[in-house]
């Protein structure tokens, strides 16, 4: 799943002694690696299989949504929602449709999402970690400035490791969107010293 071999995957979920429920040293599934590296038809074979456990509504529910968002089914996801999906529903790792466009760089279904006025811009996965900071981890401009431009944004939210957005997107490397940040009256810097630094960048 995790290097794209569609494949390999339906030959490997073909088999009845297949355990598609099976996590890693760290707790991950294979429908996880799925959707961390958006594998789009591996996910639908992993959530169509018949032996794959969900546990919970909501976590139902987060999968069927992060589906239609990864086929960049904008009426789906609108057909989905007005059947009474939670539009904030979270997996096991905290993931919600949100998060999972920022980080892939959807930016026609997150704009979508950010219309509805239940959506969440700062709810936290694992970690602490939020959609701001995933988008800006991968350095995706237009979504952090779809996701700046909300009325709702944290903008200096932090992980558990105390890293704002602003922060992953340096130690990534992606330069070209500090600039975004730091003209966001609400976003902080820790001293001229600091602010100095990111200025020059």
């Amino acid at each position: 799943v995790e290097g794209g071999h569609q494949e390999i995957v339906n030959e490997l979920l073909s088999h009845q002694c297949i355990n598609v429920n099976a996590t890693d040293v760290f707790g991950e599934k294979a429908i996880n690696y799925a959707i961390e590296g958006n594998h789009v038809q591996a996910m639908f074979s992993i959530l169509s299989h018949r032996k794959l456990e969900i546990y919970g509504k909501k976590v139902k529910e987060c999968y069927k949504l992060i589906l239609a968002a990864a086929s960049g089914d904008i009426d789906g996801l609108s057909q989905l929602l007005s059947e009474g999906l939670d539009i904030n529903a979270q997996n096991e790792k905290g993931d919600t449709v949100l998060m999972f466009a920022a980080k892939n760089g959807h930016l026609k279904v997150l704009k979508y999402l950010l219309t509805n006025p239940n959506i969440d811009v700062n709810a936290k996965k694992q970690y602490g970690t939020v959609a701001l900071m995933l988008a800006a981890a991968k350095g995706h401009l237009d979504i952090i400035k779809a996701l700046l431009a909300h009325s709702d944004i944290q903008v200096n939210a932090k992980d558990v490791l105390s890293k704002t957005s602003l922060i992953h997107a340096t130690e990534a490397g992606h330069f070209h969107v500090i600039g975004e940040f730091l003209k966001h009256e609400g976003c902080e810097v820790s001293g001229s010293a600091e602010g100095d630094y990111y200025r020059l960048l």
